[in-house]
C-alpha cells in the first residue's frame, strides 16, 4: 500500500476514532498518520503526532469553535512522512467500506467530495477576494473538506499546507466561521494544484453504503450512500 490515511483528532472524537482503527478493516494493515492532542490513546496504531487544540470566537455564538483549518497539521505530517497520495477522512466519519480504486486516484492533484457555493460564507469570500480576486477567477468554487485526497509532489503538498497557515493565520480576528473550505482552494492554486471531485458524491445515496457522517456531537447522520 503506497498511500497513507491521515487524521486529526482531540477532545471527544478520539475515542472513536480509537475504536474505529482497531475494529474497521479498512484500516487494518494500512499506513496511518495520527495528529491529536491525546498521543498516548493511539498507542500502537500507527505513526502519532501530537498538536495542541486551537479554538476562536465565532460572531453570533456564545461559544468558541474548533479551528477546522488545523487539518492542515494532519496533511503536513503525513507528507513530511514520506506520502505523495495521501487520504485525509475527518475522525467523526464512518467507512463502511473502501473502494481503492474509487478513492486512491493515479490523477495528479487534489480531490474533494463536491464544489460548495461561491460565496460560501460571505464575510470570508470577500476578505480574501481583496487579497487574491477570486472574482476574477473562471471557476473558484470553495471545497467540501470532510474527504480529501492528495497525489502531489511531496514538497508541493507541503508548501501546500504553509500557504493553508499562513490563510489561517492572518484571516484570525476578521473573518468567521473557522472553516476551511476557501482556504483549501486558496491554497491550491497557490501552489498550482489541480482540484477535482469524486462522482458520484461519496456522501449521497447511490446504492451501497461507503460513508457515513457520524456527526456526534448532534447525534444524526447527515450523509449516507
Amino acid at each position: 500500500m503506497n498511500y497513507c490515511f491521515t487524521f486529526l483528532s482531540s477532545g471527544r472524537y478520539v475515542k472513536s476514532l480509537v475504536k474505529r482503527l482497531k475494529e474497521n478493516p479498512t484500516f487494518q494493515g494500512a499506513n496511518l498518520i495520527i495528529t491529536t492532542d491525546q498521543p498516548s490513546e493511539f498507542k500502537g496504531l500507527g505513526q502519532v503526532f501530537s498538536f495542541e487544540a486551537e479554538t476562536r470566537a465565532v460572531e453570533g455564538s456564545r461559544k468558541k469553535w474548533f479551528n477546522y483549518n488545523l487539518k492542515y497539521k494532519a496533511i503536513r505530517n503525513a507528507a513530511e512522512s514520506g506520502f505523495d497520495k495521501i487520504f485525509y477522512i475527518d475522525s467523526d466519519i464512518e467507512v463502511f467500506s473502501w473502494d481503492e480504486k474509487f478513492f486512491i486516484r493515479e490523477d495528479r492533484g487534489a480531490f474533494f467530495r463536491r464544489y460548495l457555493k461561491r460565496m460560501q460564507h460571505q464575510n470570508k469570500y470577500d476578505f480574501y477576494d481583496k487579497l487574491y480576486r477570486m472574482s476574477k477567477w473562471r471557476m473558484y468554487r470553495p471545497v467540501s473538506e470532510k474527504i480529501m485526497y492528495f497525489n502531489e509532489d511531496v514538497d508541493k503538498i507541503i508548501a501546500f499546507t504553509e500557504t493553508w497557515e499562513h490563510l489561517s493565520m492572518i484571516s484570525e480576528g476578521h473573518i468567521t466561521p473557522p472553516s476551511e473550505g476557501h482556504e483549501i482552494r486558496i491554497a491550491c492554486r497557490v501552489n498550482e494544484i489541480e482540484v477535482g471531485t469524486y462522482k458520484p458524491d461519496p456522501f449521497k445515496k447511490a446504492g451501497g453504503n461507503t460513508m457515513k457522517d457520524r456527526c456526534p456531537h448532534v447525534g444524526q447522520n447527515l450523509w449516507n450512500v
